[in-house]
Formats: structure tokens, sequence, C-alpha cells
């Protein structure tokens, strides 16, 4: 796959984040010296006006900026408090062939091998890469269980799975096949299931030489080739936050469609033996 790592290649760096909850209390704090200053400023505009100083719209523009600018510490104080109060120092440090997750004294080293089960659950609406809103998290399950879940808090979800999709979807990919090749088949979703010869959909199924599968925006779409009208048409169409290890899933459909269509088209293309 274009990106994955080759045995060869050094790793290096493609995605890091550092918390630090004492970032949070210094912020917190910050926000609380901004709105007493601000609220010395209303007392002050008020007593220039008691005095005669400052006429009546100056007054009400002074005291209306103050209260606006003095809501927003207020509104950003308790944001870093909550910051404080329950998020962890983490440091996150994923690299081209593997990565290393620091949570307070606990520190975790995996390389992408390790990786069972990738989902990118988190969404956002973004300005190129940078963030506006962000929700949900992208979930790695490793081999002992471990869970490890990418927040928005720690940047930039798309971001995020830019760099590391293609890294954990060569591996799972490999896993979903040997899986496939003991005969066993592998369900991502409630309602997808892989098998060696191809996808169950519901109560339908779907055989790879027959299939088409299509990665779009926030979609995994699955078509099937019907042969009265000699195109391929939609069987489902899933949303990719729900389904489990889709990049593994699209990588491994792809190379065995692949496959298959061309078993099928390889004896058509040999010459006849002419009987001596």
């Amino acid at each position: 796959m274009d990106g994955a790592p080759l045995p060869s290649e050094k790793s290096r760096l493609i995605f890091q984040r550092d918390i630090k909850r004492g970032r949070s209390v210094r912020r917190f704090f910050r926000q609380v010296l901004g709105f007493a200053a601000t609220l010395g400023a209303y007392f002050a505009i008020s007593e220039g006006a008691a005095r005669g100083l400052i006429d009546g719209l100056a007054l009400d523009v002074g005291r209306l900026a103050a209260i606006l600018l003095g809501a927003l510490f207020v509104v950003r104080a308790v944001v870093y408090l909550f910051y404080a109060l329950t998020r962890r120092s983490e440091e996150l440090r994923f690299y081209t062939k593997g990565f290393v997750w620091v949570r307070g004294d606990e520190s975790f080293k995996y390389p992408y091998p390790e990786v069972i089960r990738y989902r990118e659950g988190g969404r956002g609406v973004y300005i190129g890469m940078r963030p506006l809103l962000q929700w949900g998290a992208h979930t790695l399950e490793m081999r002992d269980g471990t869970i490890f879940k990418v927040k928005p808090y720690h940047g930039s979800l798309k971001r995020f799975a830019d760099r590391v999709r293609p890294h954990t979807a060569y591996v799972t990919a490999i896993q979903i096949g040997q899986t496939l090749r003991s005969g066993q088949p592998v369900q991502l979703h409630p309602d997808l299931t892989v098998y060696p010869g191809g996808v169950q959909i519901g109560k339908r199924e779907v055989r790879w030489i027959e299939m088409a599968v299509i990665m779009r925006r926030q979609s995994l779409i699955i078509k099937s080739y019907n042969p009265k009208r000699k195109k391929f048409q939609r069987v489902k169409r899933y949303w990719i936050p729900r389904v489990d290890n889709v990049g593994g899933f699209y990588d491994l459909a792809q190379g065995t469609i692949r496959n298959h269509r061309e078993r099928k088209v390889a004896p058509a293309q040999r010459p006849a033996v002419q009987k001596i």
C-alpha cells in the first residue's frame, strides 16, 4: 500500500501531541486574572461616570464591553479548570513503524502489527487540516487488549487519520487476509462479514468477482454487478465511523477483486492447444 513502511525504512515521526495538566492550570489562573482586570475596569468606568468624567454613551459601551469580555474570561476559566481536573498529562508520538503513548507514569510502545482494530470514529469541521469543531475519537485496539482513543483535545483528528491510516490499513489488511486463508470469517460491522469467497451483507452474499468497493468521503460503498443492466449497483452504504478496519478491508478487497477477475480472464487469453 502507498505510504506503508518498507522493512528497511527508517522510522520517522508523523504525528505528535503533548498534553500537560500544569499548562491547563496556568491557563485557568490567567483567565481568573483577566476576569479580575475586567471587573476592575467595569468599576473604574462606573466610578468615572459617577464623577462626570464619562458621558452616557461611552459608559454604556464601556460597560457592555467589560461584561462581554468578563463572560469570555469566565467561560474560558471554567473550560481550563475542567481540563485540569479531568485530563492526565499525556505524550503521543506516532511514527511510520509504530507509536509511543505516555499516560502519567505509564508508558506504552507498540509496532503497528500489534494493532488488531482501528476505527476512525472522530469527525469534525475543518479548514484544510485545521479543526474548527471536532467530536468522537479514533480508536486503536491492541493485541493485548489495550485500547487507545485519539480525541479532539489530542489535535487535528483529520491530520491524525491522514498520517496514520496507511500504516494501520497495511497491517490490518494482512491480518484479515491471514484469517480468511485459515477459513475463518471477519466481522467488520454488525451487517458486514467478510468470508474467503466474498462478503455477506445482511442475508445477501456478494462474491469477490462480482463486487466493487468504493470509499467516498465518510462512506464505504459496496456494489454488485448486475448482468441484466450490465453495470454495478449499490448493495449497501456504510458510515465509516461505524466500520472496523475499513482501510485494511478496502486494500484487501481491491487486491482480491483484481485477482479473481484476472483468473477468470486468463484462461480465455491462453492460446489453444493443438493436438498432434
